[in-house]
């Protein structure tokens, strides 16, 4: 018997999934715990359908999100980030892949996914240049120049 699960279910599926199952086991332990319901062909097929039009649009978006990255990127310098820092050029506190993302998407006035990531080889320690990847899941990565100043006081 074809189900389509409500909640995710050990060692049968996820939350969203259809599975087959033994008709007794649907019978007497899914559907009366409202763990999942009974599909037909039919309606699994539509499920998928709408599932797989989800998909093409979600991919959309972030194709549309990396184009516009990347024209930010081309039009732009470098994204500055500006940090406590001594007079050497250490900085106090480190700057992550966090901190970088929220000046990306200050500055390209998009907001970043948490499925897109970026990587960075360290964390950045020192005022100057660097290089960092925006990676955006089955579309592209994006190259980022980041230079990173002092705050002056």
């Amino acid at each position: 018997m074809l189900i389509y699960l409500h909640a995710d279910v050990a060692k049968l599926g996820k939350k969203g999934s259809i599975v087959e199952v033994p008709d007794g086991y649907a019978r007497n332990v899914l559907i009366p715990k409202k763990l999942g319901r009974s599909v037909t062909a039919h309606e699994s097929a539509r499920i998928l359908a709408v599932r797989h039009e989800a998909q093409i649009a979600h991919r959309q978006r972030l194709t549309t999100l990396a184009e516009t990255i990347e024209r930010c990127v081309t039009a732009k310098a470098p994204f500055v980030l500006q940090a406590r820092a001594n007079t050497s050029g250490r900085l106090y506190t480190a700057i992550h892949e966090k901190e970088i993302a929220q000046a990306v998407a200050q500055t390209c006035g998009v907001a970043i996914p948490d499925e897109c990531g970026i990587k960075l080889p360290a964390p950045i320690k020192e005022t100057g240049v660097y290089e960092a990847i925006l990676d955006i899941p089955e579309v592209r990565r994006v190259p980022l120049n980041i230079r990173v100043e002092p705050i002056s006081a």
